[in-house]
C-alpha cells in the first residue's frame, strides 16, 4: 500500500478493507506509512488461516493495537459493533463463524459515524 501510494503520489486512504484469506498481516506490514494517518480498517481474523500464511493472528493484532485505540468485533448475529480488547480477542470463543470481522478506528470522526452501531459508549 505504501509503495502504491508513493508511486502515484497519493495521500493515505480514509478506509482500508482487507480480505486476503490469512495474509492480512502482510498487507498491514506494507502499509506502515499509511497507518500513521489511521484509516479505518476492516479485516477478518482467522487465527488458523493467519498461522498457515506465516503471519500469526497475534502479530496482526499487535500491529493493529499499536496504531488504533478503538477495535470493534462485528457481531453479525446481533448486528452490532462490540468493543473488544486485545485480551478478549485471545480468549477462545470470541472469534467465530459470524464474529470474525473487525473494525479498527483511530479517528474520532470515524468513531462518531459508527456510533449508532456501538453496543456501549466509547
Amino acid at each position: 500500500i505504501d509503495t502504491y501510494l508513493a508511486r502515484h503520489d497519493l495521500p493515505p486512504p480514509d478506509t482500508i478493507k482487507i480480505d486476503v484469506e490469512g495474509y492480512e498481516g502482510f498487507v498491514l506490514r506494507g502499509a506502515t506509512g499509511a497507518l500513521t494517518a489511521q484509516p479505518t480498517l476492516l479485516f477478518e481474523l482467522h487465527p488458523e488461516l493467519q498461522a498457515n500464511c506465516g503471519c500469526s493472528a497475534g502479530e496482526l493484532l499487535d500491529l493493529v493495537h499499536t496504531h488504533y485505540p478503538w477495535i470493534f468485533l462485528i457481531d453479525e448475529l446481533d448486528n452490532v459493533l462490540r468493543p473488544v480488547t486485545r485480551a478478549e480477542l485471545d480468549t477462545p470463543g470470541t472469534i467465530g463463524l459470524y464474529r470474525s470481522n473487525l473494525v479498527a478506528i483511530g479517528r474520532q470522526d470515524h468513531l462518531d459515524a459508527l456510533r449508532p452501531w456501538h453496543t456501549t459508549s466509547t
